[in-house]
């Protein structure tokens, strides 16, 4: 009954670390946790290894009835230790989980045998590996189980050479515990992700066309204004709108003005691709378009080439629907400047920018302030 009951306690307690350990890695609301994110998961699952450790103590040193190894948890240090080390990719990571094995070697080791340091000395290499082939492991799942299990032999093996050997009924509830314990963590850490990823998408991603939403090229904006101010890296916005839209909807109906929008955000997607910046496309409104070019030099010639070249591009678009008809945009464009104070300014500029091309006539680009001759 014991068996039970503290494997369904360590489920419990795993599921809870799971939880707020996926939860602190994919967060990207909290800007403080977003800057120091791999410091906070270093020390989590420190302070997590030592409550374990400490309960094992505990249980090692005032338990009046021995369970072989402990089992109940040696196998929680090992599936924390080897998920921490595979998740948090980070020298100090490794630092830790080298630490925290060194630590639990000393606590439990009465005397140093040469065997006893040939197989601590096995563990630490393991680690080692894990850690340096953590990227490949995490996208196999035979090479995730197969990991695990071989952190697992190299830590059994050692334990067999500190403590009394254990009879074949202690091994199964070893083994048995720490094939469900790491199966079940497995499992809900990627449900988990899998919805964290779904729910994700569908704030990030503009449903109708696929693009990024507003809400994701506000966040991106805040971050390239912070990176900018910190390391100078510039960029440069290109707000757009499709002209006369409305009487599109009204003339063809919503399916096809819906059609257009679709296949403007195609079009835009796949010319920025031959851009020689990274370049992101979003849908910022109704009929509105954004495009961040990121890493550029100050070169208005060229901003109004990039321009030309997504305007052309929208007005080659046919539909079957009207096959004679033409879609335009219009485009405003600005690039950020060091007295910028917020993140909103530069898009401010451009968006006002866009409005100059629109009372312009329509179908017009206006490049930091000025309107470039009608495009024909």
């Amino acid at each position: 009954m014991s068996y039970f009951s503290s494997l369904i306690a360590n489920v419990i307690v795993m599921l809870g670390a799971i939880s707020i350990f996926v939860w602190l890695k994919e967060d990207t609301t909290n800007t403080w946790i977003r800057r120091h994110r791999n410091a906070i998961m270093v020390v989590g699952g420190i302070l997590f290894m030592l409550f374990v450790q400490s309960e094992s103590w505990t249980n090692a040193h005032l338990s009046t009835v021995m369970m072989g190894f402990h089992w109940t948890y040696l196998n929680l240090e090992m599936i924390a230790l080897y998920n921490f080390t595979l998740q948090t990719r980070t020298r100090w990571q490794l630092l830790s989980t080298l630490g925290l094995t060194t630590m639990w070697f000393v606590y439990n080791t009465k005397t140093y045998t040469a065997n006893a340091i040939l197989f601590y000395a096995l563990v630490i290499v393991v680690e080692i590996a894990i850690f340096a082939g953590s990227r490949k492991i995490l996208h196999s799942g035979w090479l995730y189980f197969g990991g695990l299990w071989l952190l697992a032999a190299s830590a059994f093996k050692l334990t067999t050479v500190i403590y009394a050997h254990q009879d074949l009924l202690s091994w199964v509830r070893q083994i048995s515990a720490l094939l469900i314990l790491q199966l079940g963590c497995f499992l809900y850490g990627q449900s988990l992700l899998s919805k964290i990823a779904s729910t994700e998408r569908k704030a990030r991603f503009d449903e109708l066309t696929g693009i990024h939403n507003f809400a994701t090229f506000n966040q991106d904006l805040e971050q390239l204004f912070d990176d900018f101010k910190q390391n100078g890296h510039a960029y440069a916005i290109y707000c757009m709108d499709i002209d006369w839209f409305k009487r599109i909807n009204d003339t063809y109906g919503h399916v096809a003005g819906n059609d257009v929008l679709r296949a403007v955000a195609q079009c835009l997607s796949r010319e920025v691709e031959s851009v020689e910046y990274e370049a992101v496309v979003y849908r910022t409104g109704g009929e509105e378009f954004t495009v961040i070019l990121k890493n550029v030099i100050t070169d208005p010639k060229r901003a109004a080439e990039v321009s030309l070249q997504l305007q052309r591009a929208v007005r080659k678009l046919r539909f079957d629907f009207a096959p004679e008809m033409e879609v335009h945009i219009s485009i405003g464009q600005e690039r950020v400047v060091p007295s910028d104070t917020s993140y909103l300014e530069t898009y401010k500029r451009a968006d006002k920018y866009l409005y100059t091309s629109k009372r312009s006539g329509r179908n017009r680009i206006t490049v930091r302030g000025e309107t470039l001759a009608e495009d024909i």
